[in-house]
């Protein structure tokens, strides 16, 4: 039983950190394409 609520924890700190990390990632695309039109 321990296990499972280990492997469940696990996978909730997964799947936070990988909506975290694609939301930092689409911020930065965004800056990164305001500063190229900006630029230009």
């Amino acid at each position: 039983m321990k296990t499972l609520n280990a492997i469940c924890a696990l996978a909730k700190t997964v799947a936070w950190g990988k909506r975290v990390i694609s939301t930092v990632v689409s911020e930065l695309w965004t800056f990164l394409f305001l500063l190229t039109t900006n630029v230009y």
